[in-house]
């Protein structure tokens, strides 16, 4: 007897609506949540690779002293991050800019447009520093421009200093710090604080008190906002003579200027929260937006004998 075969036919049920709509919720839940990670990883790198760069500057500061037994200082044309370029494995570059800085002014100019960009001097996270010669860094400036503050690592008397007239002891003492360039001026907004350079009604006398520091310092941070500032504020070059920064306001602090000796030039970065340090022993810590303003103050000078706890 034969039997009739029966075929069955599988069928593939299809995604309903609704779960289509449950799968949509799901990834995109996981992509909500693994955005913000991916994110604070991307920074962190970012963050590490400043660090990184300024390490390698403190390096090539200390190969420099060691070699010529003294630290470079300003020349014409150059700060002192260009006489560190032969530590950086930029020999070539520093010989052809120093060639051209020693020339006339068109020469001058020309290296100051033609200036490479040195990876080392470069933060990732210092999107604005796009122009020839640009850095992310600048050497600490100490606190004033008056005499007996001896400007730190940026001297005004024309010489080099050596690791010796560091009495403050060189893991006490800062050697250098970002300062992130500043996107293109606009006279009429009202940039991000870090940006502006805002006028202080603070005048003092050639010889500053702390006290005076003190109160500059206040009311630099405290000033109003709600107008434009006078003068952007930014990076520089690492071709910029007699250029740093300094410690009179706080890291990410505001930028300002008076008819005195005073004047803020801080620390800046893009980073959340602070900025990379660069010690002079050649340690690289990451100094918060809410440091003690005293401790702040007092790694600033290289000679000021403040007291420091150990711990930073």
């Amino acid at each position: 007897m034969r039997f009739a075969s029966r075929s069955f036919v599988a069928t593939r049920r299809a995604f309903s609506v609704v779960e289509l709509l449950v799968a949509i919720a799901i990834v995109g839940l996981l992509v909500a949540l693994l955005l913000p990670a991916v994110q604070l990883s991307r920074a962190a790198a970012r963050r590490s690779q400043c660090a990184s760069n300024l390490r390698q500057i403190g390096i090539a500061a200390h190969s420099y002293e060691t070699l010529h037994r003294q630290l470079p200082f300003s020349l014409r044309g150059a700060g002192l991050l260009f006489s560190l370029l032969p530590h950086l494995e930029q020999v070539a570059e520093h010989d052809r800019l120093q060639g051209l800085l020693a020339g006339d002014p068109n020469d001058q100019l020309t290296a100051a447009t033609t200036a490479r960009r040195i990876a080392a001097y470069l933060c990732p996270d210092d999107t604005e520093a796009t122009s020839a010669g640009a850095a992310s860094y600048a050497v600490n400036r100490g606190l004033t421009d008056a005499a007996q503050q001896q400007r730190a690592f940026v001297p005004d008397d024309g010489r080099g200093l050596s690791w010796r007239d560091v009495s403050d002891g060189l893991a006490h003492t800062a050697f250098c710090s970002e300062r992130r360039n500043a996107p293109p001026f606009q006279p009429l907004a009202l940039p991000d604080a870090r940006f502006g350079n805002w006028f202080v009604n603070n005048a003092s006398a050639s010889a500053v008190s702390l006290a005076q520091l003190n109160a500059f310092s206040s009311d630099c941070v405290h000033v109003s906002q709600t107008i434009p500032p006078i003068t952007q504020a930014g990076g520089i070059g690492y071709l910029t003579p007699n250029a740093g920064y300094n410690h009179v306001v706080s890291p990410n602090g505001p930028s300002c200027i008076s008819s005195g000796l005073l004047f803020s030039s801080p620390a800046v970065s893009n980073h959340s929260g602070g900025v990379n340090l660069l010690l002079a022993d050649g340690a690289v810590r990451f100094a918060t937006e809410d440091i003690d303003l005293a401790v702040w103050l007092a790694i600033g000078s290289r000679d000021g004998r403040e007291s420091l706890a150990s711990s930073f």
